[in-house]
């Protein structure tokens, strides 16, 4: 077992990471929640897509006051309210805990939750998808969705734990490591070379590579994003980088309803940044096609067909917004960013 314990303003999380294709002894978790001094009670909200063999385990493990399952479609104003009034019932003190088991959308709700229950309980995270283990579960960003747009409610409040399970991410399905994929192409291209040759070197035929190399994947990446966090808790400097193709993929998860899934959005949405870039004269055609091969390579499709009708609505919506123009990280190069503000009506000639 390895820790990593970043200093995030006046919070502290500590990343868990278990022995390659583990996942931590019971024995361990106590040991640590008592060297922490964790005596209250626990909840565990878990998506329901989790198999009961990891329910039964962490059940075993924390020994919770009750277990919450949530269905599909979580990121929403009644599913909140139905946590707070669940844990409530439960007489949920200020110094208990919620641990959030299953995918990004689980952890959102449940940071939220924690957050505003009582002005704050702390929480943990155990991922249950290679996107949360590698971007969603970290950094605080959490938040509920609105008919309008994606994350339109939310805050920041770091996890106390983020425990990772390699026994659950080496058994996920080709799928779910796909919608991954895109988020670590963004952190491969923003300056994480081992990402960047693990990717170049797999495909979406052969994705052994990847769970071969999981563990190392998930503590770089990890890393990668726990740096800059501890360094822009807000997102008012360097973190600002880690939205490459978030303004466009939002708006078109937004735009379809979110069938659109978040990977494949963001995977337009670095490709439209691209070419948002190229007519600016501030793209390399070398990066483009860089981003290209690499999408090509896992699987994605490269053509992008939105429009600025499609989208402006949405991305007028983005939280992320600061003044009547909008933001998009373009990329200048491989390791090298900057952030140009667009007014709408620029847009509508660039997009």
């Amino acid at each position: 077992m390895e820790r990593s314990v970043y200093e995030i303003g006046n919070a502290k999380t500590t990343v868990i990471f278990p022995e390659r294709n583990s996942c931590i002894a019971t024995k361990d978790l106590r040991d640590i929640l008592n060297a922490d001094k964790i005596t209250g009670d626990i909840v565990i909200i878990h998506d329901e897509n989790v198999p009961g063999e990891f329910i039964n385990y962490y059940s075993t493990a924390f020994a919770p006051k009750a277990v919450i399952s949530l269905g599909d479609n979580k990121k929403n104003t009644d599913t909140y309210l139905k946590i707070i009034s669940g844990l409530s019932s439960l007489n949920f003190k200020k110094n208990d805990m919620l641990v959030a088991v299953g995918g990004g959308s689980t952890t959102d709700i449940a940071g939220f939750v924690a957050c505003t229950y009582k002005r704050g309980i702390d929480f943990a995270i155990i991922p249950s998808t290679l996107l949360c283990a590698v971007d969603a579960g970290l950094g605080g960003k959490n938040g509920i969705n609105t008919a309008k747009a994606k994350n339109l409610i939310g805050t920041f409040y770091q996890p106390k734990y983020v425990i990772n399970d390699f026994s659950m991410l080496s058994g996920l399905n080709s799928e779910l490591i796909h919608e991954a994929t895109a988020e670590l192409i963004k952190m491969a291209l923003l300056g994480n070379d081992l990402l960047l040759n693990i990717l170049s070197n797999s495909d979406t035929n052969d994705e052994s590579t990847i769970f071969d190399s999981l563990s190392q994947i998930v503590k770089s990446a990890t890393d990668q994003k726990m740096k800059i966090v501890c360094k822009d808790i807000y997102d008012m400097g360097e973190r600002k980088f880690l939205n490459f193709g978030h303004t466009l993929g939002h708006a078109i998860e937004s735009y379809s309803e979110y069938k659109i899934s978040h990977g494949r959005a963001v995977s337009y949405g670095m490709i439209g940044a691209c070419n948002l870039g190229l007519k600016l004269g501030i793209t390399s055609q070398e990066f483009k096609q860089a981003l290209l091969n690499l999408l090509q390579t896992h699987g994605f499709d490269t053509t992008f067909n939105f429009t600025y009708e499609n989208l402006i609505d949405h991305m007028l919506l983005d939280k992320k917004r600061e003044s009547q123009d909008i933001s998009f990280i373009i990329p200048e190069d491989i390791h090298k960013f900057t952030i140009v503000n667009i007014s709408p009506d620029e847009l509508k000639d660039l997009l």
